[in-house]
């Protein structure tokens, strides 16, 4: 055998130590890299032949990384446990954020998923231990504003797992023959500990931390965070056995302002229901575009996660050729969030005055001051709990046949789940609404009656809110004067009741079987990989509707009538937990409590229930069978002087997909407010059932080149796919409930998916040019294009679904419209009327409809008066049984804007990654810094008409990393800079189609560890250190979407080691 096989056979560990690639000498190809080391080797001894190497600082593992990246044909960047455990990184996705090309989103302050090139978590595989594992997540709601996620996705949440129970992690950016497809972006394999890789006898390390995070925002605790590996080997290694354990608690919280809805719409004019005396400056151009907001939202947030890992190992190994192996993972990631608004809430007029921005893609108002009457202002508490499980267990033979031929075998079982963990109501969240209300006249209060003026400033920063009471109420004159007002009063306690109480169920189950025969057989100069696979992934998704019960109603008929209940409720200054926004102006008064203890203090008062329904509104099952075989030929040889490694493979796939949902038949559309509206579910079923399959050869071709001694050249090409969402492939239409009436230009959406839909295709380039300058340093440049074909792009087509009828748009509705905007309507409804009482608004219509619905008990037209109090009695109405207002047989049949996916959309995808790593001297100082630019031909226009679907790439954006480190004398130091630019979030959102846009984000951590002696260490680390926020926002920068207001989490370390 010669010298250039034998360094095929050696085995490797890509490690990426302070941002920089460091492997131990490997062959590269190798798919399940060894953790490195640290044990001594004899003297004379050749490291290729062994499956591990020494490691011994920070210098000596970035000059190793620099000979294997030298020698390794395609694009990889790996972690080492080394690394993670030296860096603040709180999991995984946190430590990934450094490598080129790879930049994450973050939950609670945390990383939660990836993006590779531009490619979202949905098209990027991740392996645990080369096994594919799958993602399942589920929080909240499902509302992105909030913070929630919907259930049914394929990218996997890395807060899953504590970076300490990883023992390394390998980033694949280009194709590879035998690894399995779906990695679009890149494949990320994360593995584990093997025990006879380590050496002979006991080794056991152990750690602790006591983490203070600032963000609480109510109280302030220490919380621990435990780690420890225990590993043994027999002396002839044959038996060994390794545990793994971590557990990781965390208090926190965040800060937020978020605004559910900006309205977008064509101006043609101040609009009726402004009202005849409102002052416009800087009116928007007739057939521009102009928004106005549904709401301002302030909130904070108080979380609990605790986090537990465990992994083990058995291996045995009968002889030299043969080796065992079998290992458990296990994670569960418990989350509990209490979280409470402060909301104000627009009528849509009128106005006595608003201020327009025209300068962006569309006008938005930076000042709004409205007229309202009668008025409650909102404290919702919601009560969020979700529970995260990651089981997989595998089983491996590895068999050397002969000198030439191995032979592995490889099967496991993997499965992730998403579960509502509400104890009290079996939910994921518990939503439980209240307010504070001036229609107390009956039960008393400092501010009860008058009338209240509202104002917005909109910035580029924190918007800011205001309210103004006044006493006086006929014909609302001091409002509009603005004078004998109280600004900001604070509610007292029997100014506040209860009105609506949700719980929503989300779950997701996914699973991955697998079984795989892989082998290799080697030449002199070169290497025949080729295996078989066979896998089945299946996802089930069950979630319901927000099972929506009354308690005091929306116009908080009860108040000052639930005893009990206030004394479930605190005083809270949401406005004051803002540090680095300036809130003068903005009231101080608002409430919190729990909302699922609420829930149970309604059920005893009100006889309401206080468990889901179990009526699941979506029951989705999705199975892929795949069976797959390749073949990949490795190769070493000289071009000249110049040498070069080949390597040339071809996968092929075949995929059948089955798509099963059982559909809970909608059985009406209820207009139950305003803008309030739901669909009721009838007790009968309708299973959906689609089969779909597909297949594909996938090629790939790694070359790798040495110019000289110091440059290196590497090309490759590879053809990969990704799998549709799963949300784009449910069988069965569903409809979604309006936001308005259709009268008014609302309409609801549905959906229609897809089954049938065939996998992104990409045909991918990547050249890269390395310069190796001096020692332990380099500068790397890499362009990679990406031509993508079958993107999902978007049909609608205006259909009626399960028969569901209009009740925004019958003849009752069309009667109370013509009433509203006649002049009879201002003749009758006299001088005590609100502002918005005529006129083509949500609530004179919602109002004047009801009670030509139910005239035989409201009087009709007639009796309209166009006061607040008749407003809400409407809503009271409405919701007792047999007086739904729902579709019936005169109204004409609901019509939705239906959307169905399909596969019609190309796009480019193209970037430059630039690398770079250098130390100075023996001073013990280095620096590493990174850039990555991606763009993309298909952008977005945030000037487009509302309601019109566009195809846009997410996640694209620049990104740059900059490590700053030191290590000397038992010191190690580091300082990281992380930045993201600004990137689209999500395209295509409610009935104005709008783009959410997360802005650009810096982030600063440090770390510093002190070695004590052979055994002892200690350290400090701290997390976002200058307390950054996000800031997200629609069509321009004030349009405010979702403010995260951020702060330092800082943690103190002890490590013991023998």
């Amino acid at each position: 055998m010669n010298h250039k096989l034998k360094g095929l056979k050696s085995k490797a560990m890509f490690t990426f130590v302070g941002g920089m690639l460091v492997i131990n000498p490997a062959f590269a190809q190798d798919p399940a890299p060894q953790e490195p080391v640290a044990q001594s080797q004899p003297a004379g001894q050749d490291a290729s032949t062994l499956d591990t190497i020494v490691v011994t600082g920070l210098r000596n593992s970035l000059e190793n990384s620099m000979g294997i990246k030298r020698d390794t044909s395609g694009v990889v960047d790996a972690i080492s446990a080394e690394d993670i455990g030296k860096f603040p990184d709180t999991n995984l996705a946190e430590s990934l954020q450094r490598i080129t090309g790879i930049s994450i989103e973050r939950r609670n302050g945390e990383g939660a998923q990836i993006t590779a090139r531009g490619f979202g978590p949905g098209y990027n595989l991740v392996t645990l231990n080369g096994r594919q594992i799958p993602g399942a997540d589920a929080y909240s709601s499902g509302d992105v504003i909030t913070g929630g996620v919907g259930a049914g996705t394929r990218g996997f949440n890395f807060a899953q797992l504590a970076s300490e129970a990883i023992s390394g992690i390998t980033v694949f950016k280009t194709g590879r023959a035998h690894a399995p497809s779906g990695g679009m972006g890149a494949t990320v394999d994360i593995q584990t500990t093997r025990p006879l890789n380590l050496p002979s006898g006991l080794t056991f390390n152990a750690g602790m931390k006591a983490m203070s995070d600032e963000s609480q925002t109510i109280g302030s605790s220490i919380t621990p965070e435990l780690s420890s590996i225990v590993s043994w080997a027999s002396d002839d290694k044959r038996w060994g056995a390794s545990l793994s354990t971590s557990f990781q608690h965390r208090k926190g919280g965040e800060v937020q302002a978020t605004e559910n809805e900006w309205r977008v719409q064509p101006w043609t004019g101040t609009p009726e229901a402004w009202g005849d005396r409102v002052e416009v400056i800087n009116a928007p151009a007739v057939g521009s575009l102009y928004s106005v907001p549904a709401d301002l939202r302030y909130a904070f947030s108080n979380f609990e996660r605790k986090r537990v890992n465990a992994q083990a190992t058995l291996q045995f190994a009968p002889t030299d050729a043969v080796t065992f192996t079998l290992d458990y993972t296990h994670s569960t990631n418990e989350l509990t969030e209490d979280r409470g608004e402060q909301t104000q809430w627009l009528n849509q007029g009128p106005f006595s005055r608003i201020e327009f921005d025209t300068s962006g893609a569309v006008a938005v108002p930076t000042y709004i001051r409205e007229i309202v009457g009668t008025k409650d202002f909102g404290y919702e508490q919601q009560r969020n709990e979700q529970k995260y499980k990651l089981d997989s267990i595998g089983f491996n033979v590895d068999w050397q046949v002969t000198d030439r031929l191995n032979l592995n075998f490889d099967a496991h079982s993997s499965e992730t789940k998403s579960l509502p963990n509400d104890p009290i109501t079996g939910g994921s969240v518990t939503a439980f609404s209240f307010a504070g209300t001036s229609a107390c006249q009956s039960a008393g209060g400092p501010y009860c009656g008058g009338n209240w003026a509202q104002e917005y400033w909109f910035n580029t920063g924190l918007p800011i809110m205001a309210r103004t009471w006044y006493p006086e109420s006929p014909n609302a004159n001091d409002a509009f004067n603005n004078v004998n007002g109280v600004v900001n009063p604070e509610f007292p306690p029997e100014q506040i009741g209860t009105q609506i109480q949700r719980i929503w169920y989300s779950r997701q189950d996914s699973k991955v079987e697998q079984g795989r025969i892989d082998g290799t057989f080697d030449f002199d100069n070169s290497r025949l990989r080729f295996g078989v696979d066979s896998s089945k992934v299946s996802m089930r998704r069950l979630t319901s509707n927000d099972h929506q019960t009354v308690l005091g109603n929306w116009s908080v008929d009860n108040v000052g009538e639930e005893p009990g209940f206030q004394d479930l409720i605190r005083p809270i200054n949401i406005s004051g937990m803002f540090n680095d926004y300036n809130t003068d102006g903005a009231p101080h008064n608002a409430w919190w409590g729990n909302a699922s203890q609420l829930a149970q203090w309604a059920s005893g008062f009100y006889g309401t229930s206080s468990t889901i329904s179990g009526v699941m509104a979506n029951d989705n099952l999705i199975e892929e069978k795949t069976s797959a075989a390749y073949v990949q030929w490795e190769f070493d040889g000289q071009l000249g002087t110049m040498p070069y490694n080949l390597v040339l493979g071809a996968r092929y796939e075949q995929t059948d997909l089955r798509s099963v949902s059982t559909i809970q038949v909608p059985q009406s559309i209820n207009w139950n407010g305003d803008n309030d509206f739901a669909i009721t579910p009838s007790a009968e079923e309708m299973p959906f059932a689609e089969e779909a399959e597909y297949n594909y050869w996938l090629p790939n071709l790694d070359f790798s080149i040495d110019f000289t001694s110091s440059l290196k050249g590497r090309l490759s090409l590879s053809q990969t796919i990704a799998r549709a969402p799963y949300g784009n492939l449910y069988a069965g239409p569903t409809a979604a409930a309006p936001n308005g009436s259709v009268l008014l230009g609302f309409r609801a959406t549905g959906a229609a998916q897809n089954p049938g839909l065939l996998p992104l295709e990409s045909d991918n380039i990547d050249v890269a040019l390395e310069w190796y300058f001096a020692p332990a340093s380099y500068v790397s440049l890499t362009f990679f294009d990406k031509r993508v074909n079958n993107f999902i792009g978007n049909t609608q087509v205006q259909e009626n679904l399960y028969g569901l009828r209009d009740p925004t748009g019958g003849p009752d509705a069309q009667a109370a419209l013509a009433f509203l905007t006649s002049p009879e309507c201002r003749a009758q409804v006299g001088p005590n009327a609100a502002p918005h009482a005529c006129g083509a608004n949500a609530i004179a219509l919602f109002t004047a409809a009801a009670l030509q619905r139910h005239a035989d008990v409201t009087g009709g037209l007639a009796a309209y008066d166009g006061t607040d109090a008749q407003w809400n009695a409407m809503e009271a109405l409405v919701r007792q049984p047999g007086r739904e207002f729902v579709g019936i047989a005169e109204d004409p049949l609901y019509m939705f804007n239906v959307n169905r996916p399909v596969n019609q959309r190309k796009a480019n995808i193209h970037g430059w990654e630039l690398g770079s790593q250098y130390f100075f001297g023996d001073s013990g100082f280095g620096i590493q810094a990174n850039y990555t630019k991606v763009s993309g031909d298909v952008g977005i226009d945030d000037a487009a008409a509302p309601g019109v679907e566009q195809f846009a790439l997410t996640g694209l954006s620049d990104t740059a990393n900059v490590v700053f480190m030191y290590e000397k004398y038992g010191w190690t130091a580091r300082l990281a800079w992380n930045w993201r630019d600004e990137y689209l979030f999500a395209a295509n959102q409610g009935n104005s189609t709008n783009p959410f846009y997360v802005e650009d984000y810096q982030q600063w951590d440090f770390s510093v560890t002190k070695q004590l002696n052979d055994n002892w260490s200690v350290g400090l680390e701290a997390i976002n250190l200058t307390g950054e926020d996000v800031r997200w926002r629609a069509r321009t920068n004030l349009q405010m979407l979702r403010l995260l207001d951020q702060s330092p989490r800082y943690m103190a370390a002890v490590r013991y080691t023998f």
